[in-house]
């Protein structure tokens, strides 16, 4: 049976079936290891490059399989960040289909830690996109920011997955090419992974932008939260939770509960 990639390191793409070590460089630090594959005649044409560091990883994809490629992923609590240009390929999570990932978008895909996603690549189809998967802790510690107060998942939370896109600003997009064009040289898994880092900044920028920009609305449930929220402070004043605590008290996002407070 094939293994399931989990974004760890490259071989992982191989044990998944998805491609196999001929053509293939790979170099290592104590920082990062950084592979990258140029399909052979009997598999397509194009490349794969993957860029591990000890905060996330990086898969990029500019190629096309002569066969169809099924395999599994299992994100293991990270989030991943998609930025496409040409891509086709089909997800399914626990025989759902998941939304529609189109050509020259770009967008966060969040799930539960045990979930598992089984991907199809169709033929003869050009993949063209750079993703990014990183451990939402890594998130907020490094950006200062949790990303589940921008991201709404609604009632039930993230179950089985949740999609949110993100919009393709032009200077995304510009570090996006600059990370899918660099040389396969001594220097370019790191630059790969300072690009990276830049469009997780640019990204988390845009979202915060997009939620000020939004008006926030609030569901019944929502606000039923609140005044439960409004409750708990009223029989607690000797000792106040925090907001983090609070929300997590009565289901439901920070966002929405200093916009319910408002």
């Amino acid at each position: 049976m094939d293994d399931i990639f989990q974004w760890e390191n490259f071989i992982q793409l191989v044990s998944a079936n998805i491609v196999n070590e001929s053509q293939l460089i790979r170099e290592y630090n104590s920082r990062y290891e950084f592979a990258s594959k140029a399909l052979s005649e009997a598999e397509g044409e194009g490349r794969l490059s993957f860029v591990r560091t000890p905060d996330f990883s990086i898969l990029i994809a500019d190629c096309a399989f002569h066969e169809d490629r099924d395999y599994k992923v299992s994100d293991g609590g990270r989030v991943r960040f998609h930025f496409n240009f040409d891509v086709s390929i089909e997800s399914r999570a626990n025989e759902t289909a998941m939304a529609e990932i189109v050509d020259h978008s770009a967008g966060i895909l969040m799930m539960s830690p045990d979930q598992m996603i089984v991907d199809r690549v169709p033929r003869r189809r050009h993949q063209h996109f750079v993703t990014v998967a990183c451990d939402p802790r890594w998130l907020a510690d490094f950006f200062n920011l949790r990303l589940l107060d921008y991201v709404d998942t609604g009632d039930g939370g993230v179950s089985p997955f949740l999609y949110k896109e993100l919009t393709f600003t032009q200077p995304i997009r510009s570090v996006i090419n600059a990370v899918a064009s660099q040389p396969i040289d001594g220097l370019g898994g790191a630059r790969i992974a300072t690009l990276a880092q830049k469009a997780l900044l640019l990204s988390l920028e845009s979202l915060v932008e997009d939620r000020r920009l939004r008006p926030t609305r609030l569901s019944p449930s929502d606000i039923a939260a609140i005044e439960q929220a409004r409750d708990i402070l009223i029989g607690n004043l000797a000792a106040l939770p925090n907001m983090q605590k609070l929300s997590r008290q009565v289901g439901i996002n920070r966002t929405k509960l200093q916009y319910g407070f408002r």
